[in-house]
């Protein structure tokens, strides 16, 4: 038996973050299937995604593939950008943080061109405000702190 260690690494990452969101679930009143409560729903949630996680571990020992190096510089970059985003949306508005989060995670490819990267921060930046901001009004300032 030969273990694939990009997805069994892949898969004990999602079974941890199912089980930190159903930990985190516990916390609060559960209800019934009839009658949720707030932590119904996060609960079911990280219980299926622990299950995900478990199943990806498992087709790793049993499915034999071609193992190859994970590549960390996307997943540290993508991480990165989620954080950068929870830290500066409030800071500067929703436009500009759209904007770090497209340009942080593009860094992660070594096939980066700038001008497209530019452009796609833009309308990603755009659609974002447009979505959320207009459409659900939500209360993010598109800039804040200008």
């Amino acid at each position: 038996m030969r273990v694939n260690s990009v997805e069994m690494t892949a898969g004990a990452f999602v079974v941890a973050t199912g089980g930190f969101f159903s930990l985190g679930a516990l916390g609060y009143n559960l209800g019934t299937a009839a009658r949720m409560g707030p932590g119904y729903f996060p609960l079911l949630t990280g219980i299926l995604t622990l299950l995900i996680g478990v199943a990806i571990c498992c087709q790793s020992l049993f499915i034999a593939r071609d193992s190859r190096a994970a590549h960390w510089r996307p997943l540290i970059f993508i991480v990165l950008a989620i954080g950068l985003f929870g830290l500066t949306v409030e800071r500067l508005g929703l436009i500009p943080s759209s904007f770090l989060v497209v340009m942080t995670s593009s860094a992660g490819s070594a096939d980066v061109v700038l001008g497209s990267t530019l452009a796609l921060a833009c309308v990603v930046s755009l659609c974002a405000w447009l979505i959320f901001g207009i459409g659900l009004n939500l209360p993010l300032p598109a800039f804040a702190g200008l």
